[in-house]
């Protein structure tokens, strides 16, 4: 009696193995793309702490007035220099802040609500509000409350 040896693989067993392959990936691709919003978050909030310190060493240096009503260059101005104005024209920021997430260095007047709001593919990188307690600047695309980018999953 001849035997027959197998040289390939059946269709139900390529099948298993194409089910498998496909639940390990729906698997790990999240995994993998969480990492790189965590390390957008970090750049932007270090960022933020920066220009944070930036504007009270301004704030030090001028008599405690903010950088928006320096005479000459206030910030957002006719959008001068994206809207940062005195920080950047007297070094206390060496380069307009890029926001990684939304890929913009353009400063905008708005407060926590506005910038939270700003969709990956917006205009603005930042956005200021002055008020009594002195001068915030906010992370555009960024939720602080939620602790997400607007188009993270919750």
């Amino acid at each position: 009696m001849a035997q027959h040896s197998r040289c390939g693989f059946t269709i139900v067993e390529l099948m298993i193995v194409v089910v498998f392959l496909g639940i390990v990936a729906t698997l790990l691709i999240p995994m993998m793309t969480h990492p790189t919003a965590e390390a957008r978050r970090a750049v932007l909030l270090r960022q933020l702490q920066a220009i944070t310190a930036q504007i009270d060493m301004y704030r030090t240096t001028h008599g405690d007035a903010l950088p928006t009503s320096h005479p000459t260059d206030p910030m957002g101005e006719g959008m001068a220099k994206n809207g940062w104005g005195v920080l950047v024209s007297e070094s206390y920021l060496k380069e307009e802040p890029l926001n990684v997430y939304t890929g913009s260095t353009r400063l905008g007047e708005g407060g926590p609500d506005v910038a939270s709001a700003e969709p990956s593919s917006g205009e603005h990188g930042w956005y200021y509000l002055e008020s009594n307690d002195g001068l915030g600047v906010f992370i555009a695309g960024y939720d602080p409350a939620a602790q997400r980018f607007s188009n993270e999953p919750e």
